[in-house]
């Protein structure tokens, strides 16, 4: 399946390699920032299918940031194999054309021209300097202070984040410098948001970790959100844990206690309702280190900002 901004390939519950590995194992989603190209190939000879002549791979080359260029290939039937392989190859030039608009990329001389340069009839001199592109930064719109996050802090974040959301303003939903320590307050501005958010969490030991989160919150008991989620680590050390693809455990937000990834017995975070004690370890949703000063933490600050115009 295209959209305008990712390519989500939902696997066919009758093909066998989906039957032993399952379907979410099979899952592929890409945001079109990531992708690099699409092509039609031959199927693998030893991959096991019913018909192989009416039988293409369809290969996405894709890079997502930080990471080394991985191929994805999906097995399509034969007649709808190059048209589709266009259509994404197409997707995916547009909105590389796009976010090169975006990012304002100018011509502009390496050394301008002054009145010096000009000979006395006014013409050039015969020195052609070459032309260089430029790329101007976008500044970050910011709605909201931080105490938490400084202005480099928010830029790391903004450049990690999927390409249709990096030029998005950033506003404050909620703090606890700012709104005290309450779920109860935390729900009621948070759930009033429909965009996408950021939650960041500073402990008692310094390090500044939290997750993107896709979805707009809700209160419940059950896990929720998209494999474009992802926690990070900013201080002391940057890193970023994307979706393994192993479970869907992105967000949990009870009325007592929230979860960001799970699995295999821990959460990459959890906090109490009280936004005081946590905790973070490695879980199967992101397979990732520990994210704060220590397995079990006491939290200092909390913020969630919000990624969109609401």
């Amino acid at each position: 399946m295209l959209t305008s901004s990712m390519i989500i390939f939902e696997p066919s519950m009758e093909d066998t390699t989906v039957l032993d590995k399952g379907a979410l194992a099979c899952q592929f989603v890409c945001d079109l920032g990531d992708a690099i190209s699409c092509e039609v190939v031959e199927p693998p000879l030893t991959h096991a299918y019913k018909e192989p002549k009416k039988t293409k791979c369809m290969q996405i080359a894709y890079a997502r940031r930080g990471e080394e260029k991985r191929f994805a290939s999906f097995l399509v039937d034969a007649e709808i194999a190059e048209n589709l392989s266009q259509q994404t190859l197409a997707l995916i030039t547009q909105h590389n054309l796009i976010a090169q608009k975006i990012r304002r990329q100018i011509v502009e001389p390496a050394n301008p021209r002054t009145s010096e340069d000009m000979g006395s009839s006014g013409e050039k001199s015969q020195d052609t300097s070459t032309n260089k592109v430029a790329e101007v930064e976008i500044p970050l719109e910011v709605k909201g202070q931080s105490v938490i996050l400084n202005n480099a802090d928010m830029t790391k974040l903004r450049n990690c984040l999927p390409s249709r959301y990096q030029f998005f303003p950033w506003r404050l939903l909620y703090g606890t410098s700012q709104n005290g320590i309450s779920i109860n307050t935390f729900y009621s501005k948070v759930t009033s948001c429909s965009t996408s958010t950021i939650l960041i969490i500073e402990d008692t030991g310094g390090h500044v970790f939290g997750a993107f989160l896709t979805d707009p919150w809700k209160v419940d008991r059950s896990y929720y959100g998209s494999g474009e989620s992802f926690l990070f680590r900013l201080h002391p050390k940057f890193a970023i844990f994307h979706w393994t693809g192993n479970n869907n455990y992105f967000l949990c937000s009870r009325e007592d206690s929230i979860a960001v990834g799970g699995g295999g017995g821990k959460f990459g975070i959890w906090i109490d309702s009280d936004f005081l004690n946590g905790s973070s370890g490695k879980c199967i949703t992101f397979d990732n280190d520990c994210l704060s000063s220590s397995e079990l933490f006491e939290c200092m600050y909390l913020e969630v900002w919000s990624i969109g115009r609401d």
